[in-house]
């Protein structure tokens, strides 16, 4: 998905003590103009070629890749990255919506990542959803891939869904007790002996979290104990 055009422009400047352009030199400027335009474009065909090249393979990975411009406007997204969006974390007019708090640390990376100052806030970032695995995501500058100050794309931030395990199990306990995803992942995950903060950590988010989904649970199942929601899940799964 493309989100907005981008327009650049080449300007040639004479000093004030030089006076105007001689007719010699506006003449020159006309006849380089394109040829200045059609080696700009080639090079900027070139830089998206390779930028294109990466984001096939972060799909092919499942990894979501949202491509930013030099003015740190969200430009193209490809469609892991759209698949991974929703309702708590979404883009609108070429910027981050979703948690304040990760929203200004992806800001700031992405700052930091046009000026070539990555530090320890290239460090990846967490963005907790409501109902769904947390997603983490990376700020990379495209500098290591392209050498052009033309092209479109000047910093890529990477998206990837964090989780449990994949089992074959999950999909029949979502269905089979109207749970979403999530909450079917931690319910297996519980009956299989997990921990709540060994959970946690697989899934990349507080304990907090998961005890807000347990909660869930109890109502969604009508149980009012941790070990009553086991024994329905392990019956469940024989």
């Amino acid at each position: 998905m493309r989100l907005r055009a981008d327009v650049q422009s080449l300007t040639v400047e004479q000093g004030a003590e030089a006076g105007a352009l001689s007719p010699d030199k506006q003449d020159a400027c006309r006849l380089s103009g394109p040829q200045t335009t059609e080696m700009a474009t080639l090079g900027e065909e070139i830089a998206a070629a390779r930028i294109a090249g990466a984001t096939e393979t972060l799909e092919a990975l499942r990894i979501g890749a949202i491509l930013v411009d030099r003015l740190g406007r969200i430009v193209e997204v490809n469609p892991m990255a759209e698949a991974l969006l929703g309702s708590d974390f979404q883009i609108r007019q070429g910027r981050f919506l979703g948690p304040r708090r990760a929203c200004e640390r992806l800001e700031r990376a992405i700052q930091n990542a046009l000026l070539d100052k990555l530090s320890k806030d290239g460090a990846p970032i967490l963005i907790e959803r409501r109902g769904a695995s947390s997603l983490m995501a990376n700020v990379v500058p495209l500098i290591t891939l392209i050498d052009n100050p033309l092209a479109r794309g000047c910093v890529l931030v990477t998206l990837k869904e964090l989780g449990l395990p994949a089992s074959p199990q999950t999909e029949r306990l979502q269905q089979a007790l109207g749970l979403t995803r999530r909450q079917a992942e931690i319910a297996e995950a519980l009956a299989r002996g997990g921990r709540v903060e060994t959970i946690a950590e697989q899934s990349g988010v507080s304990p907090s979290t998961i005890r807000t989904h347990i909660k869930d649970l109890f109502l969604r199942l009508g149980v009012t104990r941790q070990s009553d929601l086991v024994a329905l899940v392990v019956r469940f799964l024989g």
